[in-house]
């Protein structure tokens, strides 16, 4: 799979969300390690890891996804964030 900019992780279910973020934070990383100016994925993969406490619909609709994250599932999360 390679995912594109238009990252319909915006339209999954928490469930699809948990099942696709890793390919997606692969692919986020590997075009950050090619130095590419062409793509959004990156931004894109780390505003879905953002929790926006302003919106209160969204938050609710985005903690519905967090909360299905296991320990080492957010280990790698915390990894990627780092990177």
């Amino acid at each position: 799979m390679q995912p594109t900019d238009n990252c319909p992780l915006s339209h999954a279910t928490p469930t699809n969300w948990l099942f696709y973020l890793p390919a997606y934070m692969k692919r986020a990383l590997e075009l950050l390690n090619a130095n590419s100016k062409d793509s959004n994925l990156p931004n894109s993969v780390i505003f879905h890891l953002t929790l926006d406490r302003g919106s209160s619909g969204q938050s609710l609709y985005v903690l519905e996804r967090f909360k299905q994250v296991t320990p080492e599932k957010e280990r790698a999360i915390i990894a990627f964030l780092d990177t």
